[in-house]
């Protein structure tokens, strides 16, 4: 056991506080220049750290949940991936995997790519950059857009900021992807096709 006092490492040198603190003061060029230096760290730091942290949660949990789903989705059609976590799918591979030739869920492509590109705008601008041109390419997908519309003609309002219309996109997606990859899913499926023209005529 080391003495009381004694250091635990006794290959390093202990230095003098005092003499430590002065000697950085005076390697930085005085007080002042430390000063300033450390002033500038500081509202650079502060720039980074002061964010919109609700506005962030929601653009991520959007992007969660309509990712959870995606997984569920594409693992659930195509069983010979195996297990997607251990193969470290990215989000945009997902989307890429859903099948092009699916109605019930290929619609949903430039919606999901345009909630990628939002989130990743965030990981790299470090702040939340959600624009009127998100938001019209999401309403630009025509069966999202009637959703919004029916939300709006029976509840009396319709929320069209941007960051709204993404958690309205994230869940609708979410909605879709979870009911095509239920044992239910071909219900859905001939739904979009009685409608795109692709399938037998409804009854």
């Amino acid at each position: 056991m080391p003495q009381r006092g004694a250091p635990f490492n006794k290959g390093v040198r202990m230095v003098d506080p005092e003499r430590y603190a002065a000697r950085v003061i005076d390697l930085h060029g005085g007080r002042d220049r430390l000063s300033a230096m450390m002033d500038e760290r500081l509202r650079a730091f502060n720039e980074v750290w002061n964010q919109d942290a609700r506005s962030i949660g929601r653009v991520l949990r959007a992007h969660l949940a309509a990712e959870h789903f995606l997984t569920e989705f594409v693992a659930g059609t195509n069983p010979r991936l195996g297990p997607l976590e251990e193969a470290r799918v990215t989000f945009s591979q997902k989307v890429e995997l859903l099948p092009d030739d699916d109605p019930g869920v290929s619609f949903l492509k430039p919606g999901l790519r345009r909630l990628n590109a939002i989130r990743n705008r965030i990981a790299h601008r470090l702040r939340v950059d959600v624009t009127a041109e998100d938001r019209d390419a999401l309403l630009g997908i025509p069966l999202f857009a009637a959703m919004c519309k029916e939300i709006a003609r029976r509840d009396g309002a319709k929320p069209d900021d941007p960051l709204s219309v993404v958690e309205q996109f994230a869940m609708f997606a979410a909605n879709f992807l979870q009911a095509g990859a239920s044992p239910e899913r071909d219900l859905w499926r001939q739904a979009a096709q009685d409608q795109t023209g692709n399938g037998p005529a409804a009854s």
